[in-house]
């Protein structure tokens, strides 16, 4: 897998050469170049290599989010399309996929219970330790959206009941989603120390 990571890398670095803004700056450069001012041409080829420099960073730090991310997520989900129970690829799901969860279950998307009772391990997003329970039919009175009674989130483990919810978010739409560039991060710096 390193071997794959270390032919693409370069052609990553590439691609932000090739971007049309750094085409545009580079045609600018020649232009200055061919003008006369050296000064500025070098300037702007500064400015575009910092550019490139600065976004093939970003690009590998959202890689790098997306795998922690992918991590959290099972392989495979049941969902119920058209009236009838399949298991999909959790990549596949799509909002408005019914979500089939049992215990010892992970839940793939973030969604809304439609039937059933789940208790939760939602420690990966909020940190508690005890499970929490998720209710079908009660009054969603939470202040903020992790509390909510009645949804479920991409990333947590059921560890008891049955439930069904309609998927409302995915990937990084999802509430771990959001935050798996800091997760991403925390574990750089956890696998870097000795």
């Amino acid at each position: 897998m390193h071997s794959h990571r270390g032919a693409t890398w370069p052609r990553a670095l590439a691609r932000q050469f090739t971007h049309p803004l750094a085409v545009l700056l580079l045609l600018a450069a020649a232009l200055a170049y061919v003008a006369g001012t050296v000064p500025l041409a070098w300037a702007i080829l500064i400015v575009i290599g910092l550019n490139a420099g600065f976004a093939f960073l970003q690009e590998r730090q959202a890689g790098r989010a997306v795998e922690a991310l992918g991590r959290y997520l099972p392989p495979q989900a049941r969902v119920r399309r058209s009236g009838l129970v399949r298991t999909v690829p959790a990549a596949d799901i799509v909002p408005g996929d019914v979500v089939l969860l049992d215990e010892g279950d992970r839940v793939p998307a973030d969604g809304r219970l439609v039937s059933g009772d789940l208790e939760l391990d939602v420690s990966a997003l909020t940190g508690e330790s005890a499970p929490v329970e998720r209710l079908a039919d009660v009054v969603d009175s939470a202040a903020r959206v992790l509390d909510s009674p009645v949804l479920v989130f991409s990333g947590t483990g059921c560890v008891g009941g049955s439930a069904e919810a309609v998927v409302h978010a995915t990937g990084s739409h999802t509430e771990i989603g959001r935050i798996a560039p800091g997760l991403s991060a925390d574990l750089i710096a956890l696998r870097s120390r000795p």
